[in-house]
């Protein structure tokens, strides 16, 4: 990590892209399928296209509103929007997150992006951006896990201030314990609490 004059920490960006390069190739296979929810990356084309090559699988990208470069890269299929059918079960796919989408009452799933974390995944809607996932695609199979213990209350629940849904933070504490409950959610410090119970 970089520091600047003031102590700031500076971020660093090829470090940052190598980190990402390394997890989508560990989890992504070559034949594999991926569809990429948007917001592909900031910079020239020509930089942008190598780290592209270098990602494992057939990619297919719905397009964010930061794409007018990533637009222009070799994906298998571009979309503004996808609906998929896998094993009888309808994912629609969009950058943005919706609150109702096509058979949304029968159990239809909405992924999406652009939100980083801070809406709560519920009933059948999730955000699947990385840094939700440990800077790591996530799985139609990881998916299904979670989509088979949230709860199915009233769509649209914004995250109470300040915290961030996180899968790893979620799989370890439960849904509950920070987005629904007593009133306590918007006090919960959730780094904290994963650090008292993962002592170093």
């Amino acid at each position: 990590m970089k520091w600047d004059q003031t102590g700031h920490q500076v971020p660093d960006v090829a470090a940052h892209d190598e980190a990402l390069i390394e997890n989508w190739n560990r989890v992504v296979k070559p034949g594999d399928t991926v569809w990429h929810l948007g917001d592909f990356g900031f910079g020239k084309y020509e930089a942008m296209l190598k780290i592209f090559k270098r990602l494992n699988g057939n990619k297919h990208f719905v397009c964010g509103n930061h794409d007018q470069v990533g637009y222009e890269l070799p994906w298998a299929t571009k979309h503004d929007m996808k609906e998929l059918r896998i094993q009888g079960t309808i994912y629609q796919l969009c950058h943005f997150p919706m609150r109702s989408w096509n058979k949304s009452y029968h159990g239809a799933r909405s992924l999406f992006g652009h939100v980083h974390g801070t809406l709560s995944p519920h009933c059948w809607s999730c955000d699947v951006g990385t840094d939700c996932w440990d800077f790591t695609p996530v799985s139609f199979d990881q998916l299904e896990e979670l989509f088979k213990v949230l709860p199915r209350f009233e769509q649209g629940v914004v995250m109470p201030k300040g915290v961030i849904w996180n899968a790893k933070r979620h799989m370890q504490y439960g849904f509950k314990d920070f987005f629904i409950g007593d009133g306590s959610a918007d006090t919960i410090d959730p780094d904290e609490l994963f650090k008292k119970e993962n002592p170093e």
